[in-house]
């Protein structure tokens, strides 16, 4: 359970980190006198941090261990944290920005692949879902923050901000706590170590839930290669149809997250409303977002992954239709609640199902290149948004936006049948029993 609580919190800091820019953009804005656009470059270089830096960072958890990548991100997220709240102009916010969203796409990946790691194949739907629920609630509370700060304080921003630091003074004192990852540990040629972490796991598991099921031999893993060769492996069949739909899955899932949350309170100011007005229309986020967590507990492990993932994404994709075929209040408000309610539900099944789809020895590598690739989507989602804003409408952002989600949905169709399977099931490409495909019925 500690396990699960500091993950869960490095989570809660991640998504919370993610939400507060958007609420703090208007004041930036004018505290830095700075322009929308300026905002947009800022919100999209940071998400080109969470591009470059997943991938960097996977090359610290493949070689140095899971714990070591995570270690790595949270400082990260905490000094881009420290950096924008403190920031003095535009260009540092910007700068720091990368920072943090560095750390972010770092920390991200590493969770993805560790609970994977860790989890029972009958469970990992659940952990996973227990462990980013978390970041559903740190998106959640964050226009409830927003609206108490922002607004009525000249520093209000900045605090908001900074909240993530204390992410990374609890993850220092805790990091101890944390166990390595047995099957990197087998991968890297550790076996003493991975005997050491498993007997561990299993006394702590044999005290909860009492005597434990036999162990069934399974083939080895592939040893560690160096870090080109784990890209190349990635590129080269049978891997690269799996990093290749990932990264379409990816920058289909974020270029409407990140549009909405990094920039839809932006334009909503400009469309005429508010900036209280515009940060309490984002409340049915935080609703959708915490449905969204919950869901995932009861079908991450019920039904599969790949058919959950692609049906929910159906739900943004005709809110944000009626958004922009008939703008009001109410659709804002519950467009933007089925976008998080979908991101919510997408950030346990789908960081999952990605791990799923490559072998131990380039999961993190893999995870975070398909991943912290797809952010691309993101990286645009601003400058794509004011520019079609600019060229034609308010309701067109959202017409945009929600066709995305159709070719999210369409492309994940595509995966594979993972829930119920072991990793090593899963790394033969041995095809799914009918019990495995419905592990409910089973």
């Amino acid at each position: 359970m500690s396990v699960l609580a500091l993950v869960g919190m490095v989570f809660f800091f991640s998504f919370f980190e993610i939400s507060s820019v958007g609420p703090s953009l208007p004041k930036v804005i004018a505290e830095h006198h700075s322009t929308t656009t300026a905002a947009a470059t800022a919100v999209s270089l940071g998400l080109w941090g969470y591009i470059i830096g997943s991938p960097l960072n996977s090359i610290v958890a493949d070689r140095l261990g899971r714990r070591a990548g995570l270690l790595t991100a949270i400082v990260l997220y905490g000094l881009g944290a420290l950096g924008t709240a403190a920031s003095t102009s535009m260009l540092m916010f910007t700068i720091f920005r990368v920072v943090g969203g560095m750390g972010v796409g770092a920390s991200i990946a590493v969770i993805s692949t560790y609970i994977s790691e860790l989890s029972p194949a009958a469970r990992r739907g659940r952990s996973m879902a227990m462990a980013s629920l978390p970041a559903q609630f740190g998106s959640a509370v964050t226009p409830f923050i927003a609206v108490w700060l922002v607004p009525s304080y000249s520093w209000g921003w900045r605090v908001l901000l900074a909240i993530p630091v204390v992410a990374t003074l609890i993850f220092l004192f805790g990091y101890r706590l944390l166990p390595e990852s047995p099957r990197w540990l087998v991968a890297t040629g550790r076996y003493d170590a991975a005997d050491r972490a498993v007997e561990k796991a299993e006394k702590r598991a044999s005290r909860e839930v009492g005597a434990l099921p036999e162990i069934v031999p399974t083939k080895p893993d592939t040893p560690m290669g160096d870090w080109r060769s784990q890209i190349l492996l990635l590129v080269r069949r049978p891997n690269l149809r799996w990093t290749l739909t990932f990264l379409l899955v990816w920058a289909c899932q974020t270029m409407p997250a990140y549009g909405i949350g990094g920039l839809g309170i932006t334009l909503l100011t400009q469309h005429g409303l508010s900036l209280t007005h515009s940060i309490q229309l984002t409340f049915g986020q935080s609703a959708g977002l915490l449905l969204g967590g919950l869901a995932a507990l009861r079908v991450g492990d019920r039904w599969p992954r790949k058919w959950v993932a692609a049906i929910i994404a159906l739900l943004p994709a005709t809110g944000l239709l009626a958004l922009g075929l008939y703008p009001s209040n109410w659709m804002i408000l519950i467009g933007f609640g089925l976008v998080s309610f979908q991101t919510g539900l997408a950030s346990a099944v789908v960081y999952l199902l990605t791990a799923e789809h490559f072998p131990t020895h380039i999961r993190s590598t893999g995870v975070a290149l398909s991943n912290g690739a797809g952010h691309i989507g993101g990286a645009i989602a601003p400058l794509l948004a004011v520019a079609v804003y600019a060229a034609w409408d308010f309701a067109a952002v959202w017409i945009t936006f929600g066709m995305i989600f159709v070719v999210y949905a369409l492309a994940i169709s595509t995966t594979r049948l993972t829930t119920g399977r072991t990793l090593d099931d899963l790394r033969d490409g041995e095809p799914p029993t009918v019990a495995e495909s419905h592990p409910q019925e089973a």
